[in-house]
């Protein structure tokens, strides 16, 4: 994959049926390996349970 600068671009969030808003950062077919989300829930807010195959998550909590 070819490198490149990603800006952050709050317009690009959405909210998703589990009850956060993500923003992805990096997830595309040219690199299928890699999936970059910021997610934010609200005060409050306890998103659903899921589940993934073949895949590992990693959180990092900014503040709350």
């Amino acid at each position: 994959m070819k490198p490149r600068i990603q800006r952050f671009s709050s317009s690009k969030e959405y909210f998703f049926v589990e009850g956060c808003y993500i923003n992805e950062l990096a997830n595309s077919a040219q690199d299928p390996a890699v999936s970059i989300a910021r997610a934010r829930i609200e005060r409050n807010v306890t998103t659903h349970w899921h589940q993934l195959s073949a895949t590992t998550e990693r959180y990092v909590i900014l503040e709350g």
